[in-house]
């Protein structure tokens, strides 16, 4: 029997940071999750699938218009995040742990994108280099 392994990788922040980045913004967004009885996980799945109308109206039970003002609300805050930190992307993942020593823990994370850029010489020779990552099956 044969299987494969996948190598990934994020970079995480804290709620308690984006709260100091976007304050407003953050409340905002738990405000009206609990309003609608949405949790946290459930919005992360809707992000990170991208499907807010679908996911939430189905596993929320709320209507396309409650999800439309929550979706608002999310691009306000990744909008507002990105300007505040000079180009960091938000976003939300969600992940299920099966393996001792992994870093991210089961259920939501708090992620950010473009976080690195390259150096004068990797920008120099960008075409020619190529990340890679592994890991290590038994």
């Amino acid at each position: 029997m044969s299987y494969r392994n996948y190598a990934c990788y994020a970079d995480t922040v804290s709620a308690e940071f984006i709260k100091k980045m976007c304050s407003k913004g953050f409340q905002s967004l738990v405000d009206i999750l609990d309003k609608y009885n949405v949790s946290l996980i459930s919005f992360a799945e809707a992000v990170e699938r991208d499907d807010f109308i679908g996911e939430l109206t189905c596993s929320d039970d709320i209507e396309d218009e409650q999800v439309q003002e929550i979706l608002t609300l999310w691009e306000s805050l990744v909008a507002r995040f990105k300007i505040v930190t000079g180009g960091l992307e938000l976003s939300l993942i969600c992940h299920d742990s099966d393996a001792e020593g992994e870093d991210l823990e089961d259920g939501y994370s708090w992620v950010v994108y473009d976080v690195y850029q390259l150096t004068p010489a990797g920008k120099k020779f960008k075409d020619e280099i190529t990340r890679k990552t592994w890991v290590v099956g038994g």
